[in-house]
């Protein structure tokens, strides 16, 4: 048996008792909050070309998805860190992955 700090359990291991498994290694987080901000990226493409055309009507009823998306890309990136430097705290100490 093992004990893990929290800093080197790093993010949650279970599947929280739903249907789909988290993706929950650094290397799935880095692609998902890739992903996630490559999304954002084409909005912010979207707000250039809104502001060139002059279509700044649009952005009036669409503004609120901007902020939405913001939690889910800060989220994926803390993770991603967080998961990071667990993986260095267990390797210092020479520990397994945790598997729950």
């Amino acid at each position: 048996m093992v004990g893990y700090t929290a800093a080197e359990y790093g993010v949650r291991k279970d599947d929280g008792g739903g249907l789909v498994k988290p993706v929950n290694s650094s290397g799935g987080l880095l692609f998902l909050a890739i992903l996630i901000s490559l999304a954002f990226g084409g909005m912010l493409y979207g707000i250039v070309q809104m502001a060139l055309t002059d279509q700044w009507d649009i952005f009036g009823r669409t503004w609120w998805m901007y902020v939405v998306v913001l939690y889910p890309l800060f989220a994926a990136w803390t993770g991603y860190f967080s998961e990071r430097k667990a993986e260095k705290l267990r390797a210092s100490r020479n520990l397994p992955r945790p598997v729950e």
